[in-house]
């Protein structure tokens, strides 16, 4: 299986097949995207698992005007029914 992580103000910043190092580093954007720490401040980081979202991040900029509230969106990834 094929992992990418994609930080939207950067673009793709990892193409792995180990999942254990993808999440690391899906992880590591994500700690960036809420501590506003470089190009990485404030954005959308997103796992894709063979090119199906598995996991992504929305900070508080893109969830809602500016109000105090953080969400990640989880997606499952699996076989079509």
């Amino acid at each position: 299986m094929q992992y990418t992580v994609v930080v939207s103000n950067i673009g793709t910043v990892a193409r792995l097949r180990s999942s254990y190092a993808a999440v690391l580093i899906y992880e590591e954007y994500v700690d960036k995207s809420r501590n506003h720490d470089g190009y990485a401040a404030d954005s959308q980081v997103t796992l894709f698992a063979d090119g199906e979202p598995l996991r992504e991040y929305l900070p508080p900029s893109i969830v809602g005007d500016g109000e105090e509230c953080e969400q990640e969106v989880i997606h499952v990834v699996g076989p079509a029914k």
